[in-house]
């Protein structure tokens, strides 16, 4: 990166060289969505899926967030009812 007059950060600055800290991956990690066309992992807030260039609609990506909270709550009421189950018998 060349030095650029006024630059507050000095010339020795990059930004993408230090990339993503750990923290920042960890909260921000778990935004990926399958692409409803080709199924490659895409950041939620992405218009197109960079593997096949699918435009990723609003209702598309939140379908996705929805579509894995139902599968967590089935999930949790299946555990529930074998847990009461084993618990009567």
């Amino acid at each position: 990166m060349s030095c650029c007059g006024n630059n507050k950060f000095g010339c020795q600055f990059d930004a993408d060289e230090e990339g993503p800290s750990e923290a920042d991956i960890a909260r921000f990690g778990a935004d990926d969505i399958p692409c409803p066309d080709c199924g490659t992992a895409v950041y939620h807030d992405s218009p197109l899926c960079q593997n096949c260039g699918h435009a990723i609609t609003r209702e598309e990506a939140a379908g996705s967030s929805s579509g894995k909270q139902l599968l967590i709550g089935a999930i949790g009421l299946v555990t529930v009812t074998a847990f009461i189950m084993v618990a009567v018998l």
